[in-house]
């Protein structure tokens, strides 16, 4: 298996399972390896929610990714063209 697919493998499970850790750690003001526990205790207790959460996500990173196409690569072609 390459490094890339291991590495994508990893970063699905993490955004899966402790998108919650920031929350916890400013709210609560746990420590970070007891808000990683918990957030995985709230994933998988709420794991409908979870993946609708990752999905909003993503699909928020494809937005920005192709806003930042449209500011800053529409007027380099047209310069360069």
């Amino acid at each position: 298996m390459s490094v890339m697919s291991i590495r994508l493998i990893v970063s699905f499970f993490v955004h899966l399972f402790l998108p919650y850790s920031r929350v916890i750690v400013c709210l609560r003001g746990k420590p970070f390896f007891e808000a990683m526990k918990e957030s995985v205790h709230v994933s998988i207790n709420n794991f409908n929610i979870t993946i609708k959460f990752v999905l909003i996500n993503f699909v928020l990173s494809v937005r920005f990714l192709i806003n930042l196409f449209i500011i800053i690569g529409i007027p380099i072609g047209v310069i360069y063209l």
